[in-house]
């Protein structure tokens, strides 16, 4: 569709569907880093709490590197996506890995 410049774009507005992903239903309070946890649960529709578990032992196997240390058992603090465990995981879950940049 192509606009003018006098013309809105208004009629083409959605609207916005809160989803935590089942945060608060897995007994989850406060905010946090997480939203790694929630975009997974939700594109696999999967439960919030299965994927944190997951994701947490990945965290935990990771060793530290000079840009992320070695971390707790967690996946509340955010989740390193560059990582190979994490690419599996998401393959066992049945994603494909794309680059969308070209060095």
């Amino acid at each position: 569709m192509h606009l003018t410049n006098n013309q809105t774009t208004d009629h083409l507005a959605i609207g916005f569907c809160f989803n935590d992903g089942g945060r608060k239903n897995a007994g989850f309070k406060g905010q946090t880093r997480d939203c790694v946890t929630r975009a997974i649960a939700i594109a696999a529709d999967l439960p919030y709490l299965h994927v944190y578990e997951q994701l947490a032992v990945g965290t935990a196997a990771q060793r530290a590197s000079k840009n992320t240390p070695k971390r707790a058992k967690t996946a509340r603090l955010g989740i390193n996506t560059q990582r190979r465990w994490f690419k599996e995981y998401m393959a066992t879950i049945g994603f494909d890995w794309v680059a969308t940049m070209k060095v």
